[in-house]
């Protein structure tokens, strides 16, 4: 029984072997974060894309942004379920943090965890310290904006020392 391989090119019908080799070999490159530029597509032929790695971080961090603003709605939403009481608003509550944590660990692929937890713990509660001002009336005081201050700081302060020590170790490779 022979093979159809009308709708495969002459390259791919030679070697398939050789096309899942460098397949793998590219995802491996993306995950280890030794990819360099790649040229576009072919209608841009000659023009450089960002770099993947760049691009990786860049999705990374909007995929941990994502993941702070579904944790901050999933808690105002559990705030209106009176104690787990309201089963339409748990259900949504417990939906959206479930989703919040798979964003956290796809942002985790190019984010180091202590500043992917730290910016998304940190940033979350402050969103939620905002929303019980905003939504609830709750009271704005000079202690409280210290807190978030102070929280703010220390997620700044994390971002910067590890970005200094990740290209510190870049330099080194």
């Amino acid at each position: 029984m022979k093979a159809d391989n009308r709708g495969m090119s002459s390259y791919a019908r030679r070697t398939p072997v050789r096309t899942v080799l460098n397949f793998c070999t590219a995802i491996r490159q993306i995950i280890t974060g030794k990819a360099g530029s790649v040229a576009a597509d072919k209608g841009n032929r000659g023009q450089k894309r960002a770099p993947l790695l760049h691009r990786h971080r860049l999705h990374a961090w909007l995929y941990l942004g994502s993941a702070i603003a579904t944790e901050v709605t999933g808690t105002v939403i559990l705030d209106f379920s009176e104690g787990f009481q309201l089963p339409a608003q748990t259900t949504a509550a417990m939906a959206l943090y479930a989703f919040s944590f798979f964003l956290l660990t796809r942002a985790l692929r190019a984010v180091p965890l202590s500043v992917a937890y730290a910016t998304w713990s940190g940033l979350g509660t402050v969103a939620v310290a905002f929303a019980g001002a905003i939504i609830h009336g709750e009271a704005v005081t000079l202690g409280r904006i210290t807190a978030i201050t102070a929280v703010i700081g220390g997620i700044v302060i994390l971002n910067l020392a590890t970005t200094r020590q990740h290209s510190a170790r870049r330099k080194d490779v």
